[in-house]
Formats: structure tokens, sequence, C-alpha cells
């Protein structure tokens, strides 16, 4: 049986969410420095290490968010 969420929960959740989503914006804001300033050291090792995680996250569209994607598919960009 599902129970549902209290309003307390629902308000955390959130919170959550958006903490995740500065956490996300500080991975790519370092990572993009780190390729502008020095993309000829980490490309490929940034390459090795993320276009797996980029691909599960593809293979797992349907549970995807529009801005998830857009992210994840700008920052793999910018890697290239």
């Amino acid at each position: 049986m599902k129970s549902k969420m209290d309003e307390e929960e629902i308000e955390e959740f959130w919170e959550n969410v958006e903490k995740m989503d500065r956490v996300w914006g500080y991975f790519v804001d370092i990572n993009g420095v780190l390729l502008r300033n020095m993309s000829e050291l980490v490309s490929q090792e940034l390459l090795e290490k993320i276009y797996p995680h980029y691909r599960m996250m593809v293979s797992d569209l349907p549970k995807r968010k529009d801005y998830e994607l857009t992210e994840g598919t700008c920052f793999l960009v910018d890697c290239l």
C-alpha cells in the first residue's frame, strides 16, 4: 500500500531537488573551466568517465525530465 506524502515531505523533496540542481550546476561549471583551460589534459579522461553515464541516462529516456536531458547533452557536447 502506498502512503501519500504530507505537505512537509513534499516541501523537503523539492528542497532536495533544488540542492541537486545546484550541485549539477557546480559540476558542469567546474568541468567547463577544466575543459577551457586544460582541454588537452582532461578531455579524453572526462569522455571516458562521463560518456557511459550519458548513455545510461538516455537509455532510460521516458523517466527523464527535459532539463536533465538538455543539461546532460549540453555537457557532453562541451566535452566533445
